[in-house]
């Protein structure tokens, strides 16, 4: 089983939507994917997605576990196969360092807060346009990271946009500026 995890809190933003269709659901089970969520489902959220809470039995790769303190969110990312991060808007992407310093490969959107910690060749970039489109990409991607990870030619990012703690310190302020 390839497991993936979503270090993400239940906002809409996140786009947690992206992994409840039958595409996804199919490409998970013919994969053997399973995604850890880290929030369990509410109502609110449920209904904001468009599911009901007998039709979450239908996405059984799909498992909500409760939120983690630090330190055992780590010790899970760890165990994972790979970070899958769907926000559509963040100021740093937390979750994307914090894979990447442990050596754990990413699926992010081509969006600049993921890029600028990645790069924008990075191999596991999904476009991120209308939701049609971004689910196709994703798709793709998923694919990709896939048949990489069963020939073990996942690659996993080793080496960040910056070289110490100043440079994203000065990465994290120009941002700050930026959407002043």
């Amino acid at each position: 089983m390839i497991k993936f995890i979503y270090v993400a809190s239940p906002i809409l933003h996140k786009r947690h939507y992206l992994l409840f269709s039958n595409d996804i659901k199919n490409i998970c089970q013919k994969y053997n994917i399973q995604i850890l969520l880290t929030f369990l489902p509410t109502r609110n959220l449920l209904r904001k997605l468009s599911i009901s809470l007998s039709e979450l039995s239908n996405y059984q790769n799909i498992v909500f576990i409760d939120t983690l303190e630090h330190k055992n969110l780590i010790l899970l990312l760890k165990k994972t196969d790979c970070l899958l991060f769907l926000s559509e808007q963040e100021s740093l992407g937390l979750p994307i360092l914090e894979a990447v310093m442990n050596g754990i490969p990413v699926i992010a959107p081509n969006l600049s807060y993921a890029t600028e910690l990645l790069g924008s060749d990075y191999p596991y970039l999904f476009e991120s346009s209308d939701m049609k489109n971004t689910r196709k990409s994703l798709i793709k991607i998923i694919i990709k990271f896939v048949d990489d990870f069963n020939s073990n030619h996942v690659k996993s990012h080793n080496k960040l946009n910056f070289k110490s703690i100043d440079d994203l310190v000065d990465l994290m302020f120009s941002k700050f500026k930026k959407n002043l």
